[in-house]
């Protein structure tokens, strides 16, 4: 149940279509929040390069079996009359040298997947990855990026609310 509610904040900040002419917010009912990036966010392009080029250290700490590291997720785009729709991957799993894991939230944009089904993950074709090692998040570099735009009060509101610390 921590994992569920760890990705509801994160999906509420993370999941974003990337062919907009601003940054817009948008509102669901019973869904989490949606924001909408430009495909020209250099802090966003730059956090999505970031988690593809340390892929390799996302795969190594699953494969460690450490008891401290828990709540591993892939955040992977897909296409959408929008662009592209970014949703988290949970429940992930390693088999037959293929990472697989669950859409975890309702696509609002995207008719690729469904909100419960499984899907294999290509390392290459990744938006971000994140797994929380002892109470601290590690990758994560799309949720520092929008972290980082962020005032000073909804800073505190976001860490007090993700109970999970960001270091730099």
């Amino acid at each position: 149940m921590r994992l569920r509610n760890i990705l509801t904040i994160l999906i509420s900040i993370l999941l974003f279509s990337c062919k907009t002419d601003k940054n817009e917010r948008i509102e669901r009912s019973n869904e989490p929040d949606i924001h909408m990036l430009n495909d020209s966010d250099k802090e966003m392009n730059d956090a999505i390069l970031l988690a593809q080029q340390t892929m390799n250290k996302f795969e190594k700490a699953y494969k460690e079996n450490n008891d401290l590291y828990k709540d591993f997720s892939i955040k992977m785009p897909f296409k959408s009359t929008n662009g592209y729709e970014h949703i988290w991957i949970t429940d992930i799993t390693y088999e037959n040298n293929e990472f697989q894991g669950v859409v975890n939230n309702s696509p609002a944009f995207t008719r690729e997947v469904n909100i419960g089904d499984t899907i294999i993950i290509d390392p290459k074709n990744i938006s971000d990855w994140m797994y929380i090692e002892n109470g601290k998040l590690r990758g994560g570099y799309s949720i520092r990026a929008i972290r980082d735009k962020m005032s000073a009060s909804q800073k505190k509101e976001f860490d007090d609310g993700f109970g999970i610390i960001i270091e730099y």
